[in-house]
């Protein structure tokens, strides 16, 4: 199953995104990715590390005591 919204994702530990999904990190290149999220299903706490084939990237993000996810925040791995 494709997800087409990271903001609003299913309850699932590991997603594969559609093709320009709704609140992808785009500095990570590319067009699609995969996702972890830690803490899947909370509306409040939750957390998602994302990486694809566009970049040498790994992007971060979460959301505490709230229901909005942070800005993606970027790692380079070169």
């Amino acid at each position: 199953m494709e997800v087409n919204d990271l903001d609003n994702p299913p309850t699932a530990l590991i997603l594969n995104t559609s093709p320009d999904p709704k609140g992808f990190p785009s500095k990570l290149g590319g067009n699609s990715c995969i996702v972890i999220q830690q803490n899947f299903g909370d509306k409040t706490y939750s957390a998602q590390l994302a990486f694809g084939f566009g970049s040498d990237k790994i992007a971060i993000r979460n959301k505490r005591n709230g229901s909005n996810w942070t800005d993606w925040k970027y790692v380079t791995l070169s």
